[in-house]
């Protein structure tokens, strides 16, 4: 993450509540300090230093991250970030939370892999709200990765990397949920091909391969089994 606002400090809590490893890169030499104590340091790393340094953003990994999050005044300046990157990490991948949802063709034109907006996600919630209150109170629950170990009530949704072990390599999707379903309290609904198709509720022939993600509902339990008995991978892109 680059770039420091309290939108940014939900990210962190919320990543770090899902066990992910979070780098920050900020040029506000007064919070370093407020956020060590506030996240610790186990899974947290604060790197300060001028935000057009870009050769000094090696020192916390950028060119391993799985994601860069650009958290800047405006979208303007995120946009020019991106495109400055991209010349020193070429392979650095990007995700943008816009201000403005009528740049979103542009920052997807400057190779931005993942395009949000505040006000379209909002509007689309507050709708569901309004006329299917049931289905918006449980979308926000699955969305909010906050699952306890002590409850199995609760759930979220996580995706799973298919690897080379995994018992269900070139088997088809009707066998592998039946079997899921039967011996863990977890349910498959979706999956993503290497070609980047996301396949929601595929249908029963579909042949699962290596390299795809696998997408579930599950509580703490069913996810702890999945991880150790199944796919041998922890949750999350790969």
């Amino acid at each position: 993450i680059i770039g420091l606002n309290a939108f940014v400090k939900q990210i962190i809590k919320t990543l770090l509540d899902a066990h992910q490893k979070v780098a920050v890169i900020t040029d506000n030499k007064a919070e370093i300090d407020l956020l060590y104590e506030r996240y610790g340091s186990e899974h947290f790393f604060v790197l300060y230093s001028d935000l057009d340094d870009y050769e000094s953003f090696k020192k916390a990994n950028i060119e391993k991250s799985k994601i860069v999050h650009p958290a800047l005044s405006t979208d303007t300046e995120e946009l020019v970030m991106i495109l400055n990157l991209k010349d020193h990490f070429p392979d650095l991948k990007f995700i943008v939370v816009l201000e403005e949802t009528n740049l979103k063709n542009t920052f997807h034109s400057a190779g931005v892999t993942y395009v949000l907006s505040k006000n379209e996600f909002a509007s689309k919630l507050m709708a569901s709200f309004i006329f299917e209150p049931a289905v918006a109170d449980l979308t926000t629950d699955l969305i909010t990765p906050n699952i306890s170990i002590d409850n199995e009530e609760e759930f979220d949704i996580e995706q799973y990397k298919v690897l080379e072990h995994n018992p269900f390599i070139n088997k088809t999707w009707g066998d592998f949920c039946n079997s899921i379903r039967t011996k863990f309290r977890s349910i498959p609904i979706g999956i993503k091909k290497t070609d980047g198709r996301l396949i929601k509720v595929p249908p029963d022939d579909l042949i699962i391969e290596k390299g795809d993600y696998i997408i579930f509902i599950n509580n703490a339990h069913s996810s702890h089994q999945i991880t150790k008995e199944l796919f041998k991978v922890e949750q999350g892109e790969i």
